[in-house]
């Protein structure tokens, strides 16, 4: 994991999905992944946030489990637009991440290229995985709220 795939999940955690939904062809877009998608047995869940107000759903587990994209994109829309996002958490939090890196060695703070790749985000815009991320893990998710999820599906999300 780079920074920038670690950034990202304290960036979704904290600010959620509305950031997608800025997008006009977002809908399309999702169901043209989805199409595209090839099932892979899994986690169905991600947890993302300390107090699981939002978790990522992995996609592709879902249309092996043969769950109703249809139902899927209304939790992913439903949670983006109820979702309270907080750039206050994601500035703490981030800091918070740096702060462990640094007290464990994970980098050094005052030699360390990553220590100017922490410096790059700012706590306020999105980015995108990284290509050995990408690469890795071909990640194909999207954010929801338990809640939004149990209520549009009928199924909790811990089970």
């Amino acid at each position: 994991m780079q920074v920038c795939d670690l950034y990202k999940l304290v960036y979704q955690a904290a600010m959620g999905g509305e950031h997608l939904l800025a997008h006009s062809n977002a809908r399309e877009s999702f169901f043209k992944e989805v199409e595209q998608l090839e099932p892979l047995d899994g986690e169905l869940f991600e947890k993302i946030h300390p107090e699981n107000t939002i978790r990522r759903v992995n996609l592709k587990v879902a249309k092996a489990q043969h769950i109703d994209s249809l139902k899927i994109w209304a939790a992913v829309h439903k949670s983006a637009y109820q979702y309270v996002p907080s750039s206050r958490k994601i500035k703490r939090w981030w800091k918070a991440v740096r702060e462990f890196c640094v007290e464990n060695q994970l980098l050094d703070d005052v030699n360390c290229s990553l220590s100017n790749e922490f410096n790059k985000f700012d706590g306020l815009t999105s980015c995108h995985h990284s290509r050995i991320y990408r690469e890795k893990y071909s990640p194909s998710y999207r954010l929801v709220m338990p809640s939004v999820w149990k209520s549009l599906l009928m199924k909790d999300i811990d089970k």
